[in-house]
């Protein structure tokens, strides 16, 4: 049984951990899930059950070394959010380059009109800089 948890296959975590109980309501998708190393049972929605696996308070008795794999998940998670540049600095780039284009002479062009412009001249601007780092020139 594949299990997807937000987006992560967390498989053999949660299969070797759960068993998938009733589902929790007729109209939803959701179901509750028994923990095998305690009597609790969990809303199986909004990664609660890899919360549960994570948390030392909520439960005691899970296994160290589950934990253990569980963090692991999350600390991947962790890296790759964190890994995102959070700046706009490329899109900008291009908004400028595209404020050349759109001028007072040129305050009529359609919507298509620009777009195709604008495909033309990142083109242009991409074998420009292909053709530079081909010859050995700084870019």
């Amino acid at each position: 049984m594949a299990i997807k948890s937000g987006g992560w296959h967390l498989n053999s975590l949660i299969e070797n951990n759960f068993k998938k109980g009733d589902a929790t309501s007729a109209k939803s998708n959701r179901y509750w899930w028994n923990f095998n190393h305690c009597d609790t049972r969990i809303d199986g929605q909004n990664n609660n059950l890899f919360e549960h696996l994570t948390d030392a308070i909520k439960c005691i008795n899970c296994p160290q070394e589950t934990r253990r794999k569980a963090l692991q998940h999350l600390k991947a998670f962790a890296i790759i959010i964190l890994s995102i540049v959070p700046h706009a600095a490329e899109v900008e780039r291009l908004f400028s380059d595209l404020g050349g284009m759109q001028s007072v002479k040129r305050c009529n062009l359609s919507v298509n009109t620009f777009q195709t412009l604008s495909k033309i001249r990142a083109n242009l601007h991409y074998h420009i800089h292909s053709k530079n780092v081909a010859d050995g020139k700084p870019t």
